[in-house]
């Protein structure tokens, strides 16, 4: 049998294994990259992904680990079984809508390849992160320092592109003509002028990053006595592209997580495991960066005040008052809005995962209707965008129903709860980190509607792993043949 060759080629396992954790650890190194608009589009909606490529190539090799050591480990949790719930709600509600999919047409895209391709990323991001979780706890490598140490070395993508970026917005001719090169391996759209987006596709792409990265790079500031210095110009220099990416999405991720953090510090006594020295240290370097860089934006002296604008100030006033902001807000709140109204259509199970955008068009207020984006959305000329919901949660209440609905909300819920209690009964900076970052991708729903986003799988895989200490796994072991000796 194959799988017995390799169970006693030690050394080959070896190799694959070190394989597998360099392509996991270059996935979540990837993971900012996610638009890369010149990687070829032949996985769907993942083909932007780097790192879905690098886990997608490490694969074939998780199945190779698996085969030697005959057993696949699946995390006995309610997250766990509440998310396989979800996909066969997605299923149900496919076979209830059959006939509708089947009849599903616009801009030269039909329902059921919609409802196919989505399932399958879905299924893609599920099994992904028990094949992680199995992988990692078979061979006792702690999963969460994997994870910190990737968003560690996607700091070295991040930070020099963004100096570029910075150097462009006062002005500096050369980090233009710079970006302009590295645009052409990454973006096939223009790069912007005056906000920082770093490598991600927008703003708020960024931030949506940021909602997983961040809880682990505050984790790693305040953890260990070793490089100070560094630490406070990486935090100083991420404040300062914090605030000029003009992102609503990530000012609302960055102050949300931030806060709670200090707070969860204080709430779970953290404070004994946590030096009050970096504490104070973290709070004067945000706070210092923070007000340096408002001061920076509103003089403005480094561009003409005619090409800035941009501003932090035009971002928060934007809720308030008609700017370059205002439109932007219409259009996705439009999109909410009609994606509530296609649920409260059809309550229960919905119209079928993958078939909003066929539905858009005569769901949508007609106060949305003065947002440009949502007439591009609702057009009906083919090779244009599909209409997407921008928020998840109105998403799955319009495509599965208030049933589908509630059991992805629920499985987040237990997520929560559960590393809740576990804090409260005895503080740990690992859980810690989990929760903001659970908390983080609760709010990414808010911002995105697709199952794409590997940060959530990744999360989750870590999520399993701190549950393996509490021995909540399943052991699947096949049965193994009987072999004669002579």
């Amino acid at each position: 049998m194959i799988e017995h060759a390799l169970a006693q080629d030690s050394a080959l396992i070896r190799l694959i294994d070190q394989l597998i954790v360099f392509l996991v650890l270059s996935a979540i190194a990837l993971l900012p990259f996610n638009e890369v608009e010149t990687l070829p589009y032949i996985i769907g909606e993942l083909s932007p992904l780097p790192s879905a490529w690098a886990l997608l190539i490490a694969w074939p090799f998780l199945i190779v680990s698996l085969l030697a050591k005959h057993r696949l480990t699946i995390p006995d949790t309610l997250v766990f079984y509440l998310l396989v719930g979800f996909l066969a709600i997605i299923l149900l509600t496919g076979l209830i809508n059959f006939n509708e999919i089947g009849t599903n047409a616009i801009k030269g895209r039909h329902g059921p390849e919609r409802y196919f391709k989505q399932v399958l990323v879905y299924v893609f991001g599920l099994a992904t992160s028990v094949a992680l979780y199995d992988f990692f706890r078979s061979k006792k490598l702690n999963f969460f320092e994997t994870v910190q140490l990737g968003v560690l070395i996607s700091l070295f993508f991040i930070i020099p592109y963004s100096i570029f970026e910075l150097g462009r917005i006062f002005n500096f001719e050369i980090c233009d003509n710079i970006l302009s090169y590295i645009n052409k391996i990454i973006r096939i759209s223009p790069h912007y002028k005056l906000r920082i987006r770093s490598v991600s596709g927008e703003g708020s792409w960024f931030g949506m990053y940021l909602a997983f990265a961040w809880p682990f790079i505050i984790n790693w500031f305040m953890q260990g006595r070793n490089k100070v210095w560094l630490k406070v110009f990486v935090l100083s220099f991420l404040t300062v592209i914090f605030y000029f990416s003009y992102s609503r999405f990530l000012y609302a991720v960055i102050l949300s997580e931030t806060a709670l953090f200090l707070v969860f510090i204080a709430l779970f006594k953290g404070i004994k495991k946590c030096p009050p020295r970096r504490l104070l240290l973290f709070c004067v370097t945000l706070s210092i960066s923070l007000l340096c860089t408002h001061s920076m934006d509103t003089h403005k002296y480094a561009i003409s005040p005619k090409k800035n604008a941009d501003s932090g100030k035009d971002v928060l006033r934007s809720f308030t008052s008609k700017n370059q902001y205002h439109l932007s807000n219409i259009g996705r709140l439009g999109c909410w809005k009609a994606g509530f109204n296609v649920g409260v259509n059809n309550p229960v199970f919905g119209i079928g995962l993958g078939q909003f955008c066929f539905h858009m068009k005569d769901n949508i207020p007609e106060w949305a209707l003065e947002s440009d984006e949502i007439k591009y959305w609702a057009n009906d000329i083919p090779g244009t965008n599909l209409a997407p919901t921008h928020n998840l949660y109105s998403r799955l209440f319009a495509e599965t129903g208030l049933v589908g609905l509630a059991l992805w909300v629920l499985a987040w819920l237990v997520f929560v709860v559960d590393l809740w209690r576990k804090q409260l009964l005895n503080f740990s900076h690992e859980i810690n980190t989990l929760l903001l970052a659970g908390l983080g991708c609760i709010l990414i729903g808010f911002n995105t509607d697709t199952f794409r986003i590997m940060e959530v799988w990744i999360l989750l895989a870590c999520y399993y792993s701190i549950q393996s200490s509490s021995n909540n796994a399943i052991e699947c072991q096949p049965h193994k043949p009987k072999t004669s000796s002579t």
